[in-house]
């Protein structure tokens, strides 16, 4: 595994298969909810996770339809911190920090 940040990447990587998605989270902060937006994304999405710092999994999500542009995920059961969200693409992966604030 590689180390990416706090946490780590259970999968063989390399830095250069980081990608130059762009994706954007909102609210950031968020409470309830957060959406992620795939909009100006053209690659094809194998995965979705959410992790904390300390890499414990909050969602997990296969089989992505870029069709789907905007994915809502209620963020009620996560408590306040740092998460960061995770994604898998055919050609490498995008990681993203979002904030939980209550």
């Amino acid at each position: 595994y590689d180390m990416v940040g706090p946490f780590s990447i259970l999968y063989d990587t390399y830095i250069d298969d980081v990608l130059t998605e762009e994706i954007e989270i909102y609210p950031n902060p968020a409470d309830d909810y957060i959406n992620i937006d795939f909009s100006y994304c053209n690659s094809t999405i194998i995965q979705i996770k959410i992790i904390n710092s300390i890499s414990f999994e909050f969602y997990s999500k296969e089989n992505f339809l870029n069709e789907e542009k905007i994915l809502t995920i209620n963020t009620t059961q996560f408590s306040s911190g740092i998460y960061f969200i995770i994604v898998r693409f055919s050609e490498g992966y995008l990681i993203k920090r979002f904030i939980i604030s209550r």
